[in-house]
Formats: C-alpha cells, structure tokens, sequence
C-alpha cells in the first residue's frame, strides 16, 4: 500500500525523511548506530554531504562519518566535517563530523576510501552514531549501470539510497548521460529511444542494477534528484508511474539539491 508521508516542501530534512521511511517499514528506531550507502548516478556526492551537514543541524550527539568505499573527490574545507583525516591517523574520536579517506591523490583531487569491512568495524564504535558512504563512482554521469565489482556496500548497511538524475530524462543515450553503456545495454531496453521512465524501471527491478548486491536486511529507497530540471507534469507521470508498478523497493524521493535541498514528492512503499 502506498502511504504519502510528506507532500510539504516547507520544514523537511533529508535525513528526517529517510528516517520516516525506516521507521514506518521497520519499527526499529533509527539510531543509536545506522549506516547508509548511496550508490547509482545523479547527485551521490552532494546527497552524502546534505546528510552530513543535517546531522550536525540537528544536534544528535553521537559522531557522523562521511566517506566512500571507492574514490570521490576531496571535500571543500568549508567547515562541513570538524576532521578530514586519513583513517590510520584517526585515535580517540571526538569530533562531531568526519571525513575518512585512505589516500589522496593530489592530480586529481580525490580520495581512495575504506574498504567496506573497515566500515563494517567502525558501526561497532560506541561513539559512532551514523556512517554515511558512497559505494560506487559515476563521473558525474545521470545514470549509473555498475559493472562487475560495483558497488561496494558495507554488509552492515541499513539503508541503500539508489540515485538517478532525472535530468537525464528524454535525453539520448550517450556517454555523457550514462556511466557504463555497456553495462546499461546489458539490463535496460534502451535501443534508440530517449531515456524514459521504462528506462528507469528496467534499471530499478534488474538484479545487476541500481540496487545489485544490496544487504538482505537493508532497506531500497529511491532517490529522483534533480527534479527542478523537469516540469512538474513529468515529474508527476513519472511518479505515478513508478506507483504503479510496484517496484521491489520501499520509498521514493524526488529531490533537488540546487542551490538548496528541496523536496518535491516522499513516498513509503
């Protein structure tokens, strides 16, 4: 059955959203520890770091760790996270809001993150309230179809947000919109046509798609970013048609993050 949770845009956090979802499909309190992993196309980035700084709006007590289980770039320093350090250099935790990385590398300024077992370890820390981690890169690429390996969850993860960028929607399929065509060929019914919401669909049900090798346990929310790049009748065709058929997933969220979040539709499932 599907339940509306917020149709208001006014006075909603990302992060309150998600724990809405969790709660009304687990009954299970949202803290005292929760790992999220966010993995797909179209925003990864800026959602993993919206999280961050809600968390430390919101006052919890507890530490927040931001990261990734594969290469991003390294954060701004605009004071976002209190520490940016390397995880070998990281003794008796106290800062409210951390960056973890393993490398730099200054030629392209990213970062290598933690494998996922070490995040698996971390969940264990008693001062350790949420980890937050991106587990496969996009190239800032709309659409993401993960190849072999990807992406790489933490197999403690409760909560896997799969991102698309709906500003990828009537586009052609190019390099430039997807990250691995092959891959995209392999899984969705393409062809020639514009990316459409079928397109979406074939990526969200396929097993080797936006929700591959998701923990058993944790919950599938979908993210729609970007949804100030489309009018608002497609945006609602496009909900209405994921409604209908009945995904395999258990939210919906049609965000935009540009130049502030935004929501535009939250759905339990």
């Amino acid at each position: 059955m599907n339940q509306y949770i917020l149709r208001n845009i006014m006075d909603c956090c990302l992060i309150s959203l998600i724990e809405t979802i969790y709660q009304n499909k687990t009954s299970h309190p949202f803290l005292p520890t929760m790992t999220i992993s966010i993995a797909g196309a179209g925003g990864k980035t800026s959602i993993l770091h919206q999280l961050v700084s809600e968390w430390k709006s919101r006052g919890d007590t507890g530490i927040c760790i931001g990261t990734t289980t594969t290469q991003m770039f390294y954060p701004e320093d605009d004071g976002l996270y209190d520490e940016i350090i390397t995880y070998e250099t990281a003794y008796g935790l106290s800062a409210r809001t951390l960056f973890f990385f393993s490398k730099y590398y200054p030629q392209t300024n990213k970062v290598q993150g933690l494998p996922p077992e070490i995040l698996d370890d971390l969940k264990h820390r008693k001062k350790i309230s949420l980890i937050i981690t991106e587990s496969d890169g996009a190239r800032g690429k709309s659409i993401k179809a993960p190849n072999g390996r990807e992406p790489l969850h933490p197999s403690t993860t409760d909560i896997v947000l799969g991102v698309i960028g709906l500003d990828s929607f009537g586009k052609h399929k190019t390099e430039e919109v997807i990250q691995r065509i092959a891959y995209a060929n392999k899984i969705t019914d393409i062809d020639d046509r514009p990316l459409d919401v079928k397109t979406y669909i074939d990526l969200i049900e396929h097993p080797q798609g936006l929700f591959k090798q998701v923990p058993e346990h944790a919950l599938k929310i979908l993210v729609l970013n970007k949804a100030d790049t489309i009018k608002s009748k497609t945006l609602k065709m496009i909900k209405e048609s994921l409604i209908l058929e009945q995904l395999p997933i258990d939210g919906i969220l049609m965000t935009s993050l540009e130049p502030h979040f935004c929501l535009y539709h939250s759905l339990s499932l």
